[in-house]
């Protein structure tokens, strides 16, 4: 299975920032009990939901500036 650029980095920076965190954060759990795929994935979901909400706000962003085209346009008859 080939994996994507997009994946592979999104995958780079869900490690770094669980590393990070963790460095940071006192955990009472050893961490040999985490399951990090249940991590990961928690953390592709939160990744996912922030990159969909940033596409959404993108979309947002071109609907307002053209219904203000058609807003001047309707103006300026």
């Amino acid at each position: 299975m080939r994996k994507s650029i997009k994946g592979t980095k999104m995958q780079t920076i869900i490690c770094k920032l669980f590393i990070h965190l963790t460095s940071k954060v006192s955990i009472s759990i050893p961490f040999k009990d985490f399951d990090m795929r249940k991590v990961l994935n928690q953390f592709y979901k939160l990744y996912y939901e922030i990159d969909n909400t940033k596409k959404s706000e993108d979309q947002a962003n071109r609907d307002i500036v053209y219904f203000y085209f058609r807003f001047e346009k309707v103006l300026l008859k």
